[in-house]
């Protein structure tokens, strides 16, 4: 007789859960935190963090690339390039949306959302992108620096993800979340830019990743000296800094997958 196994989302207490479940011989959930259930043979169960452990490939990590830039300039041309090397590591699959040109209506706090639980009450091409936005294991968020702030259309964006919240808690939980940011001077507001989406990954149970101390602290920090994607190309610094902060996102996506290290 073959092994059975079942895969779901969500766990009680394991001690009814095992009793519950005796006729199988293995059980794995995925619980909503960063655990690993098992259900093992005869009873009893064990946790154990998906970071300790290997499993199966699952998959390649779908990764979402937004830029919230209203131009098609240095900030739509780092996103790209940094979704381009993304796809370099391997089994990335990558999304790009620039936001230039489309219809974001501000979020009114009507809270039709919260009520009916259908999505946002306004149709516009915010809509079209919750899909992507719900299917993707990573999002990188690229962001021009507003008067040391991120973009409008992009916070308006993010303002507009509290639908998919209110229709789902849990929909963007465990998700990783970098961000880049782009100035016109080399100390333009890029990391207090930053730090407002890290806010959003935060206040949405998302994972908030940086590529690490010593030249990637926070995010992706790009000089564009104001020409556009010519001179975001021409910064090697702040480009090192995008790539060292996806190199990490695929990582750090991989983990809460549960797959452990590359």
């Amino acid at each position: 007789m073959g092994q059975s196994t079942r895969r779901g989302r969500g766990v009680g207490d394991g001690d009814d859960l095992a009793e519950n479940l005796k006729g199988l011989e293995r059980v794995d959930l995925l619980t909503e935190g960063m655990f690993r259930y098992t259900i093992l043979p005869r009873g009893g169960w064990s946790r154990m963090s998906v970071q300790n452990r290997k499993v199966g490939h699952m998959g390649a990590i779908k990764l979402l690339g937004i830029s919230g830039s209203p131009r098609k300039g240095a900030t739509a041309y780092t996103v790209r390039q940094a979704l381009d090397f993304a796809e370099s590591l391997g089994d990335v699959e990558t999304e790009f949306v620039s936001l230039r040109g489309k219809e974001i209506k501000f979020c009114l706090h009507c809270d039709y959302c919260v009520r009916k639980k259908e999505g946002c009450i306004q149709k516009d091409d915010v809509v079209e992108l919750y899909p992507s936005m719900e299917a993707a294991d990573a999002w990188l968020l690229g962001t021009p620096v507003y008067q040391g702030s991120v973009c409008a259309q992009l916070k308006a964006l993010l303002d507009r993800c509290r639908a998919i919240v209110a229709r789902n808690p849990g929909v963007l939980e465990n998700k990783a979340g970098a961000a880049l940011a782009v100035g016109g001077d080399r100390d333009g507001g890029q990391e207090p830019a930053i730090m407002q989406i890290h806010a959003f990954y935060l206040a949405n149970k998302m994972v908030p990743v940086s590529g690490g101390p010593f030249g990637s602290n926070l995010g992706g920090c790009v000089w564009s000296r104001d020409r556009g994607a010519e001179g975001a190309a021409a910064d090697e610094v702040g480009m090192r800094s995008v790539r060292r902060t996806v190199e990490r996102l695929v990582a750090v996506a991989r983990l809460l997958r549960g797959e452990g290290r590359p």
